[in-house]
């Protein structure tokens, strides 16, 4: 659930554990008995046939490990534990019975860690639907009920939960838009691809320039408002002052950041989840026992009645619940979970927009309880969070609920946020280019030592602390303004325009055909509508609801990127159809071969030849029982109006990951290509203009 690794830092890990094992040295991280247990069938293929050698990974496993026989049913089985040639071997070797490796009894903390992976493997074994909403749930519900009641008290309750509703409906869309276009995606399905590359990818270096800028600014301010929410909440629960919390907590993320990791796996994510939820529907539960109708029915709408709305409090409102709203950067961890079972993506669109209603439940229930409870001077320009308001209102017990609600969303999110900007500030330091000056020379080896890349990834973090012990230091801390400034100025544009930008350019020129799409923005114009919405908004905000020169220029600035990147991603042939065709080896042997034009299944003949003998399957695809088998694959589709094709030959581990199978492209008839090759396996050329022959031989194969 690392979904604040970038593309380099992933690799930098994977190379730190190789090294690790090569030099023989303590790995990085260390598997215990229980996970060899519950991934044994991943790892059993690596295990050598001979008898000697698998009783000698079992004397080492039984002296590394203390385990009872009952618990590693699968481990036996791996290492083939139960059959009498190895327990042969065994004592042949040791001069004593296999049996010798086994403990006879287990201690209550063993009992404990067993009992823990069960209940972690049934997690993680739900249905893909359920494995989708959960994780869709809990990693979108976070400091959301803790500003919005804040952020909705200038326009009352009951039209702050219209606003929740319609802007929730709305983000329903969108993530549902993104995550078709992740599940139309070859790299994001196999997780080899982020954000940034996966932009890059759809929508060219424009694209992934801009999201990644702005999810940094993004990032920098949540951040800014988990060290402001944590210390207030904190502060307020003990009797202390602020300062001490946020230095508690910044101290925590320096702790997280010199480690670099957070071991965050999927069950942990959801229990935790479930506990936040859990605590949300329990603080909601202490606002109804005292929730007045003069608080609920207080309503203030723009250019209507005696006290309208203000211009600040539509402002907020709007920029708070965007905010409040977004959890599309989670579409990618729960896509590599979900799409390895049920690959048409039906289970994670359904999931993922079923979790996104919830949570506008959950909102809505908590804006009721909240704003109903507590009057609406007591919450309009409040600096703090919601909870001490509340506690005010209700009692001590708020106080309660609300810090161990801190604790876990707050202090946790904000661990991943700040592993998030450290990471993606380490992929922008520049390497060593060939004839490079020595000033140039002496900064990047800083950049790229241990100490160097620490404390220039650390800035972003660093910066953000100073900024947060200055403002509580002066009485100036606002939890909710820099949230509302910054949801308007960024999440129109990531939470908005992006996903129906990488939408429209994935259904022209994805890799696969997803089981289920979002049918409400199935064409162009739906797009566009969607996206245009978000663009008005913000054009709305900055020119007729903010009055200040300097928010205006920041709307105007916002505005301009948003069409900016759309037009620059259109002519650089974003939204181009593409043919694609796919050579695939499963983990378990077999092969997949297909064709997409255009987004949707091609039509036409594929002819493979495996050992000799040839056959035909139809050109939508067919599956190659054994792919060691096969020598080449000639494909004859119509390429319609694509003039550009993919040819994909990758094969996926048992890890679920892609790796690139050298192959031969030959386009028939021979015509002068432009031959690009992107380093996962694929090949991109130019098709000409009629139907395509294309021929795929395996490397060292007669085709």
């Amino acid at each position: 659930m690392a979904y604040y690794l970038t593309e380099r830092t992933a690799q930098e890990r994977e190379e730190a554990f190789l090294l690790a094992m090569a030099g023989g040295r303590e790995l990085p991280v260390v598997p215990s008995i229980q996970d060899l247990e519950r991934h044994a069938e991943e790892w059993a293929s690596l295990v050598p046939p001979d008898a000697q050698l698998r009783a000698a990974i079992a004397e080492m496993m039984g002296k590394k490990y203390r385990f009872v026989r009952d618990r590693v049913p699968r481990v036996r089985a791996a290492l083939g534990l139960d059959e009498p040639t190895i327990e042969a071997a065994f004592d042949s070797q040791f001069r004593r019975s296999l049996a010798t490796i086994y403990a006879v009894s287990m201690s209550s903390g063993e009992r404990f860690r067993w009992s823990r992976s069960r209940f972690s493997a049934r997690i993680e074994d739900l249905p893909p639907f359920w494995m989708a909403y959960a994780l869709t749930l809990t990693e979108t519900v976070g400091g959301g009920l803790l500003v919005l009641p804040i952020a909705l008290a200038g326009v009352g309750p009951l039209p702050g939960v219209v606003v929740l509703v319609l802007i929730g409906l709305l983000n329903m869309l969108t993530i549902g838009g993104l995550v078709e276009a992740i599940t139309r995606n070859g790299d994001m399905r196999y997780g080899n691809a982020y954000f940034g590359r996966l932009a890059g990818a759809l929508l060219g270096r424009s694209g992934s320039s801009s999201i990644t800028v702005t999810l940094l600014v993004l990032n920098v301010v949540l951040f800014l408002a988990y060290l402001l929410a944590f210390g207030e909440v904190l502060g307020t629960a003990t009797g202390t002052s602020a300062l001490i919390w946020v230095g508690v907590l910044f101290a925590v993320n320096l702790f997280f950041l010199r480690r670099r990791d957070l071991d965050s796996t999927v069950a942990a994510a959801i229990v935790i989840g479930a506990i936040n939820v859990g605590l949300i529907l329990g603080i909601c539960a202490l606002g109804m026992t005292h929730v007045h109708s003069d608080n609920l029915l207080a309503a203030h709408l723009p250019f209507v009645g005696a006290e309208p709305a203000g211009a600040a409090a539509l402002g907020l409102a709007f920029g708070v619940v965007m905010i409040a709203y977004f959890g599309h950067t989670s579409a990618g961890n729960v896509a590599k979970v979900v799409l390895g079972r049920d690959p048409g993506g039906r289970a994670l669109l359904r999931g993922t927009m079923a979790a996104t209603a919830t949570v506008i439940v959950l909102y809505s229930v908590a804006v009721i309880a909240i704003n109903g409870a507590v009057r609406p001077s007591a919450l309009v320009g409040y600096g703090g969070t919601a909870i001490k308001p509340l506690a005010d209102e209700v009692g001590a017990s708020v106080n309660i609920l609300g810090a161990v609600y801190v604790l876990l969303a707050i202090g946790l999110g904000s661990i991943y946020i700040s592993l998030g900007m450290f990471n993606q500030v380490r992929e922008w330091l520049p390497t060593t280019p060939r004839g490079a000056s020595p000033i140039a020379r002496a900064f990047t080896g800083f950049a790229s030592g241990h100490v160097g890349g620490f404390w220039l990834g650390a800035l972003p973090a660093l910066f953000t602390f100073g900024v947060v012990e200055w403002l509580v230091a002066t009485e100036r801390a606002s939890f909710a303004e820099p949230l509302g400034l910054v949801g308007i100025l960024t999440l129109p544009l990531l939470g908005g325009v992006f996903p129906m930008l990488l939408l429209h350019a994935a259904r022209r020129r994805g890799d696969y055909v997803p089981g289920s799409v979002v049918g409400i923005v199935r064409g162009p114009v739906g797009i566009a509508t969607v996206g245009a919405i978000f663009l008005v908004a913000v054009l709305v905000q900055g020119f007729v609801i903010w009055q200040r020169p300097t928010e205006r220029l920041l709307a105007g600035i916002t505005a301009g990127l948003m069409i900016v990147v759309t037009a620059v991603a259109a002519r650089r042939g974003a939204f181009r159809p593409r043919s694609v065709i796919e050579v695939r080896r499963e983990a378990t042997g077999s092969g997949v071969l297909s064709v997409t034009v255009g987004g949707v299944p091609g039509h036409g003949l594929i002819r493979v030849v495996e050992d000799g003998a040839e056959r035909e399957m139809s050109g939508v695809g067919g599956v190659v029982d054994r792919f060691a088998k096969l020598r080449s694959a000639t494909f004859e589709f119509d390429p319609k109006e694509t003039r550009e094709l993919k040819v994909w030959v990758h094969g996926v581990t048992a890890e679920g990951d892609s790796e690139a199978i050298e192959a031969r492209v030959q386009l028939e008839p021979s015509v002068t290509i432009d031959e690009r090759r992107t380093g996962n396996g694929s090949v991109l050329l130019d098709l000409p203009v009629g139907s395509a022959r294309v021929v795929v031989a395996m490397e060292g194969a007669e085709p």
